[in-house]
């Protein structure tokens, strides 16, 4: 069964993202990208209180404006190099198709579970 929480856990994916994919625009050397607690964002964002279509909108939302910014990236800033926690050096382009992923990933879970 989907629940608020799933989609909530995207929602503050989408949300950490559209973030760094802007600032990393605008960053003059390598970005350095940060991490955040998965659980304690859903904790604070009370998906559980929220209605499944509440959340499921916000998702839809917030994804609209990841592909807002990221379809009109300036030229070349999508070679702008990114560090990720661990110290990997990726670049702009890198961070978005990983966003992907794992948006993907997520859903192919969520939507393996019977939707009753």
């Amino acid at each position: 069964m989907v629940k608020e929480r799933d989609i909530g856990t995207l929602c503050d994916s989408a949300i950490n993202n559209v973030s760094r994919f802007i600032r990393a625009q605008q960053s003059e050397g390598p970005f350095v990208v940060t991490g955040y607690d998965q659980d304690e964002w859903v904790r604070a964002q009370q998906y559980q209180q929220a209605s499944l279509e509440e959340v499921a909108s916000l998702w839809v939302s917030l994804n609209r404006s990841v592909l807002r910014v990221v379809s009109r990236l300036p030229e070349g800033k999508e070679t702008q190099a990114c560090l990720l926690p661990d110290g990997k050096q990726v670049t702009l382009a890198w961070l978005i198709k990983d966003y992907v992923a794992h948006m993907e990933h997520h859903l192919a879970q969520i939507f393996a579970e019977p939707l009753l």
